[in-house]
C-alpha cells in the first residue's frame, strides 16, 4: 500500500445571472490519495445498455473486494441511471444519472452486495444487491472500471 490511487478534488460551481454571481462554490475537499491493497481490475469494462428493457447488471464477480469504480457514459445522446438492483425484491433504487459523456468515481463500501434488513440480529443477505444500470431513452454504451480493493 503506497497511496496508488489519485482521486481529485470535488465540485467547483459558479453561476451568474445577468452577470452577477448567484453561487460560487469551491470544493469541500482537494485532491487526495488512497491505498490500494490487490491490483485486480478495471472490470467488467464498457457494455450496452438497452432502452427499453430492465437494464444491465455490471458484472463484479471478478473483484473479491470491489474498491474504486469509475462510470461513463459513451453516448452521446442518452442518459443512464445507476443505482443498486436488490435481486431478492427485484427492486432497481436508483442512485444517480450519467449524462452523455459524462463520469463519476467512487469508492464502493466495503459490504457492497451485501442487503442490510432492519430487525433482530445481523440482518445481511450476501451478494443479492448489485450495481445496475438502466436507459430510457436509448442503447448507450456505459464503462465501468472497478478495481478490487
Amino acid at each position: 500500500m503506497a497511496r496508488e490511487i489519485r482521486v481529485p478534488g470535488g465540485l467547483t460551481i459558479r453561476k451568474t445571472v445577468n452577470a452577477i454571481t448567484v453561487l460560487d462554490h469551491r470544493p469541500a475537499f482537494g485532491t487526495f490519495t488512497a491505498d490500494m491493497d490487490a491490483a485486480n481490475g478495471p472490470t467488467p469494462g464498457a457494455f450496452t445498455v438497452s432502452a427499453g428493457d430492465e437494464g444491465r447488471v455490471a458484472d463484479l464477480s471478478e473483484l473479491a473486494e470491489p474498491g474504486w469504480a469509475e462510470l461513463l457514459n459513451m453516448s452521446s445522446e442518452y442518459t443512464v441511471q445507476w443505482g443498486i438492483w436488490d435481486e431478492t425484491s427485484t427492486t432497481f433504487f436508483p442512485v444517480g444519472e450519467l449524462e452523455p459523456g459524462h463520469g463519476a468515481a467512487f469508492k464502493l463500501s466495503k459490504d457492497f452486495g451485501e442487503r442490510h434488513d432492519a430487525g433482530v440480529g445481523t440482518g445481511t443477505a450476501a451478494g443479492v444487491c448489485k450495481l445496475k444500470f438502466y436507459s430510457a431513452d436509448g442503447d448507450a454504451v456505459v464503462y465501468v472500471g472497478a478495481f478490487a480493493r
